[in-house]
């Protein structure tokens, strides 16, 4: 079933299950020319393991270790929740978010999908000693 609201008709939603994974679809459109997104996927029910609450916090890039810093967030800040842990990266005012999950005491890999498109399910995260590596790049906490 596909769910639309009066605020919106062009606008409809459902919820379905892709390669075992639950996941809300809209449509819009009309007849003749159909558009589908996948907006967001379910996450289990899961507690956040103590490392990575005690990692919580923001980091900086380490510049010295960086060779094109334009393709790079200068920003990443770990956020924790009870059940929940998210990966914040950019500026503040227009961060990307990610969900993590983790797998180890010191690893996680992104999981759901990206807003902005591109390769994001799936990268691992990295946690230690007060550093947080994504996508080889190296960040140092600073709070």
């Amino acid at each position: 079933n596909w769910w639309r609201t009066d605020a919106d008709p062009d606008l409809q939603i459902a919820f379905r299950t892709i390669s075992g994974h639950r996941v809300l679809l809209s449509r819009t459109g009309g007849q003749s020319r159909v558009s589908r997104a996948i907006l967001g996927e379910r996450v289990p029910r899961t507690t956040a393991p103590r490392r990575w609450r005690q990692a919580a916090g923001t980091y900086r890039v380490r510049l010295d270790r960086v060779h094109d810093t334009g393709l790079v967030p200068e920003r990443a800040r770990l956020i924790v929740g009870r059940r929940l842990v998210v990966l914040e990266l950019g500026p503040a005012s227009s961060a990307e978010r990610q969900v993590l999950r983790p797998i180890a005491q010191g690893h996680a890999y992104t999981f759901g999908m990206a807003a902005t498109g591109g390769r994001r399910k799936g990268d691992i995260v990295r946690i230690g000693d007060h550093r947080l590596t994504y996508m080889g790049v190296e960040y140092k906490r600073v709070r």
